[in-house]
């Protein structure tokens, strides 16, 4: 993986990003077994969040895309904004500051 820069976890699945915007992801908490999982069009994601079996991702550009099926399918579409997250709790979407509570 080449050491990540960010990382999400859901349940048991962990995904997360190197300082070459290269996606890994692993099924589980304790081993070692990351797979490098291609991020599409988005052409590399700086960040990614996982949630409800889906897949989000922030590419360089800062636009923002999502894989719906799981993220091994490789078939990422693009959401038209661009998001800028400050936190996990508070994020921008094109210039628009949202809170998550």
């Amino acid at each position: 993986t080449g050491g990540l820069k960010q990382v999400d976890i859901n349940g048991t699945t962990v995904c997360g990003v190197n300082s070459s915007d290269k996606l890994y992801c692993k099924d589980n908490l304790t081993g070692s077994d990351w797979k490098e999982v291609s991020s599409g069009d988005a052409g590399g994601l700086k960040q990614v969040s996982i949630s409800g079996g889906n897949l989000y991702g922030v590419n360089k550009d800062n636009n923002i895309y999502y894989e719906n099926i799981g993220y091994t399918q490789e078939n990422y579409f693009e959401i038209e904004d661009e998001l800028k997250i400050s936190n996990k709790d508070l994020f921008k979407i094109n210039n628009e500051w949202f809170n998550k509570y």
